[in-house]
């Protein structure tokens, strides 16, 4: 969920995966491996929303949920 919503921005503003990671101050790579079987820690997550000014509530969640 959370990789599928950061390559989404990741289109919407022209970057990839390695410039949000820079953006962010996150590891080179460790993006990529929220694909699999890993998950973000907090901490990331926090950087994240820190970085972008987007709550980490919204990078977590399913955007393709319908709200109804």
């Amino acid at each position: 969920m959370i990789f599928e919503n950061v390559e989404a921005y990741c289109r919407e503003h022209g970057l990839s995966i390695s410039g949000f990671e820079k953006l962010c101050g996150i590891g080179n790579g460790v993006v990529s491996a929220w694909k699999g079987e890993s998950s973000p820690t907090l901490t990331s997550v926090m950087k994240i929303a820190d970085a972008t000014g987007i709550p980490a509530s919204e990078w977590l969640k399913d955007k393709e949920e319908v709200h109804t």
